[in-house]
C-alpha cells in the first residue's frame, strides 16, 4: 500500500474540488448532489439514476471522473463529507433560458449565450474559479 504525501493528497483535493466549483458555477447541480449521494449516502448509481432522471452509465461515469481525479475513493469521500454544504452555496454564473425553440445556456458575466457551460467556466472565467475555489477551501485542512 503507497502513502501519499500530504502536498499530493492536497493537490487532489483542489483538483477535485476545481472540478465540482465548476460545475456549479455551469449551474450544475444534479452532479454534485448525484456524487454526495453515491459517495456519502452509499446509493447505487441505479438509485442515484431513477432519483435524478438520468441513465446509469452516465452515473457511472461520472463516479469514475470523480474518482480519477481524486486519485483515491476516501478522497472523494471526505471531500464530499466536508465540502458539500458550501459547494452548494456557489451561485452559478451560467443560467438556462427556455423558449419555444429549445434551451439555451447563458453566461451572466459575458452576457452571451453559450453552448458548452462547464468548459466555458472552466476556460473564460478561471479568475473567477480561483476566487470561488479559495472561499470553498478557506480554513480547510489535510
Amino acid at each position: 500500500m503507497m502513502i501519499m504525501s500530504r502536498d499530493v493528497v492536497m493537490e487532489r483535493v483542489q483538483n477535485l474540488v476545481r472540478y465540482f466549483v465548476c460545475r456549479r458555477l455551469s449551474g450544475d447541480l444534479i452532479r454534485l448532489k448525484a456524487m454526495y449521494d453515491y459517495f456519502v449516502n452509499n446509493l447505487s448509481p441505479s438509485e442515484i439514476a431513477g432519483k435524478y432522471g438520468i441513465h446509469k452509465t452516465v452515473v457511472s461515469g461520472m463516479v469514475r471522473r470523480v474518482i480519477e481525479l481524486a486519485g483515491k475513493e476516501w478522497i472523494a469521500r471526505w471531500v464530499l463529507r466536508i465540502l458539500y454544504r458550501r459547494l452548494l452555496g456557489v451561485d452559478p454564473i451560467v443560467v438556462v433560458v427556455k423558449s419555444m425553440r429549445g434551451s439555451t445556456y447563458y453566461c451572466l458575466i459575458c452576457s452571451k449565450a453559450v453552448r458548452d457551460p462547464f468548459i466555458h467556466v472552466r476556460t473564460k472565467h478561471k479568475d473567477i474559479v480561483g476566487g470561488v475555489l479559495r472561499a470553498v477551501l478557506d480554513g480547510v485542512r489535510v
